[in-house]
């Protein structure tokens, strides 16, 4: 066990520490009264020898005081200046100063070594905030999401790879400025709250969720901009809705109508055949009835049956296809039927090799929907014509899109039409767009429609 100091000894080490400071800071003083008093001695020798007529004694003091007043003056005013420099080149950022050796007192060679010290500590500090800084660049430009800067009373412009994307999407070659229509949506948008907002991007408007941020600093004020795609998000909850209340409607509506179709047939196996006789009417009526009723309901049964696929998420099978020979078995599989009511199918894929990670059956199921779709809107004409087109954007998404020059859909309609059960055709069961948009939102990405400029409708699957 350590002896115990007695209670005073650090107090005395911290005055004898203070005191040792002010020694060494004294020490110059010192040496400065005891040069100046070197000096004035000298001098006031050479006036005397003067005075008695000893010319060359003072000729020869004279001299002597001077290089006592040089030597001193040399031994302050070096260190002082390379103290001065250094400080100086603290202050422009350079960390890197060094002087050339211990020049002078002690007492100034400490102060050049502290400085130097510092500028050691301000270089480490300063690489470690460099090494920080480019971090956070990196963070910033491969964030996946987009993201703007605005000083203040200036335009938004993307900071990121993925806001440089965004805008390349939505007008190719425009810049880095988000569009003034995206702006004057966010016009009203508060620091750190968050605003859902339509984006125009290729065939169709997608939804961004828009988060600001305000950071102020001492000469500038800059707003942060922040726009998440939420439009494969909300897509994705709303089908996993639907799906939800598909398997509810279905369960109960099959267990309360499976006995009703069985209690009907047996009804109707056990009538009993009655041609003649008071009973023969009624037992007439009672049989329409039943058949009516048994009718009913294995059409409503098959109706369930039928919808029970959209309760089902389809299972994706990823493979690399060839867009072109998809489009062209998709070809081979409808011209028959086509040729049938004098429509023409043309189709084209651009470039040649495009290719695509998907399930081959799920998309050729769901062109194969909206080609049939399109054959619909074309009955009656003589001139119809369907195309289908590949292409591969320059952000690098790929879109199929099928198009007709039918009467199209009217405005009314457009928000309705991927929704489940509604339909456009009398005889229509609302299945066929709301399984392409399924099938689309189980690959990752979404159908969309657009009314073409010249007639017609443009359904686009975009990958």
């Amino acid at each position: 066990m350590s002896p115990r100091r007695p209670a005073g000894s650090a107090s005395a080490g911290r005055r004898f520490i203070a005191g040792w400071r002010n020694m060494v800071f004294d020490r110059l003083r010192w040496r400065l009264a005891l040069g100046i008093g070197v000096v004035f001695l000298l001098l006031l020798a050479a006036a005397a020898s003067a005075a008695r007529g000893l010319w060359l004694p003072a000729a020869g003091l004279l001299p002597a005081a001077a290089l006592v007043a040089f030597l001193l003056w040399r031994g302050i005013d070096r260190p002082l200046r390379a103290a001065a420099e250094m400080v100086e080149a603290l202050r422009h950022g350079d960390f890197q100063m060094r002087t050339a050796g211990p020049a002078g007192p002690a007492e100034l060679t400490a102060l050049s070594d502290a400085l130097q010290s510092a500028g050691r500590h301000f270089a480490r500090t300063r690489r470690r905030a460099m090494e920080e800084l480019h971090l956070q660049q990196a963070l910033v430009r491969h964030a996946p999401v987009p993201l703007f800067l605005a000083e203040k009373g200036r335009a938004f412009r993307a900071i990121n790879g993925a806001g440089r994307r965004l805008l390349d999407a939505m007008a190719p070659g425009s810049g880095t400025a988000l569009p003034a229509a995206i702006a004057d949506q966010l016009r009203e948008l508060a620091p750190g709250a968050q605003k859902t907002v339509r984006v125009p991007i290729g065939e169709r408007d997608e939804t961004f969720q828009a988060h600001l941020a305000v950071v102020e600093g001492e000469a500038r004020q800059v707003r942060l901009l922040a726009l998440q795609p939420v439009s494969h998000s909300l897509e994705a909850a709303e089908i996993a809705a639907w799906q939800k209340l598909f398997q509810v409607l279905a369960h109960e509506i099959m267990n309360s109508l499976t006995p009703i179709l069985s209690l009907s047939r047996t009804a109707l196996e056990r009538l009993p055949a009655v041609e003649d006789g008071p009973q023969e009417a009624a037992l007439a009526d009672v049989r329409e009835a039943l058949e009516t009723v048994t009718r009913r309901a294995g059409g409503l049964k098959r109706f369930v049956e039928a919808y029970r696929q959209l309760a089902r998420p389809p299972r994706v099978q990823r493979r690399r296809i060839a867009v072109g020979e998809l489009l062209a078995r998709i070809e081979q599989l409808v011209a028959p039927s086509l040729s049938q009511r004098n429509i023409a199918l043309s189709w084209r894929c651009t470039p040649r090799n495009l290719s695509l990670l998907a399930d081959p059956e799920l998309i050729e199921q769901a062109l194969l929907n909206l080609v049939w779709n399109a054959r619909d809107a074309l009955a009656g004409r003589r001139d119809g014509r369907i195309l289908l087109e590949a292409t591969l954007s320059r952000n690098g998404r790929i879109a199929i899109a099928v198009s007709d020059n039918g009467p199209g859909v009217s405005e009314a309609e457009r928000e309705r039409i991927f929704l489940p059960f509604y339909s456009t055709k009398p005889t229509g069961e609302g299945i066929g767009l709301a399984l392409v948009r399924q099938i689309m939102v189980a690959h990752g990405g979404h159908v969309s429609y657009r009314a073409e400029e010249t007639g017609g409708a443009r359904f686009v699957l975009t990958f």
